[in-house]
């Protein structure tokens, strides 16, 4: 028969120290590395992304939230933007109407943000309608025209 060594809860503690200590310098420096990492993304991007942007991961704030987002895109960043507004269905016969906002960067490529997603979208395309469909190609989309397109 085996026998079975019991240890106290010092030597328990005492042999899993190392590696408790391992763990916490690991998930130390991948926080320290993140938070590093987003510190050199262009603030365009971080202002997008910001939970700090009123409306971001709020049913139904998305016109809000594209209001403030252009404030901060222009205020912040020096970025001229503009809203997209459509309504949408999906395969369920759900039925919304959502806005998102356009931007380019000052490097010529264009994004687009909302108050639904973590992160803004780079995509290409000359048309909203394209535009749109790239964010959320698993829904039916209709354009709605603004005041100045219709003019």
């Amino acid at each position: 028969m085996k026998s079975v060594t019991i240890l106290s809860p010092q030597e328990l503690f005492r042999a899993f120290l190392p590696m408790l200590l391992l763990t916490t310098l690991v998930i130390t420096g991948a926080i320290v590395n993140a938070e590093a990492d987003h510190r050199y993304l262009p603030k365009h991007y971080r202002i997008a992304s910001s939970e700090s942007v009123s409306g971001k991961g709020k049913l139904h704030h998305c016109f809000p939230y594209a209001q403030e987002l252009q404030r901060q895109l222009y205020f912040e960043a020096g970025l001229l933007s503009s809203m997209i507004f459509f309504n949408w269905s999906d395969e369920k016969g759900d039925i919304g109407s959502h806005v998102v906002v356009h931007y380019w960067d000052k490097y010529g490529n264009q994004w687009l943000a909302d108050n639904q997603t973590r992160k803004p979208l780079s995509v290409e395309g000359s048309s909203n309608m394209e535009l749109v469909q790239k964010m959320y190609p698993e829904l039916n989309i209709e354009m709605v025209p603004t005041l100045l397109e219709s003019l």
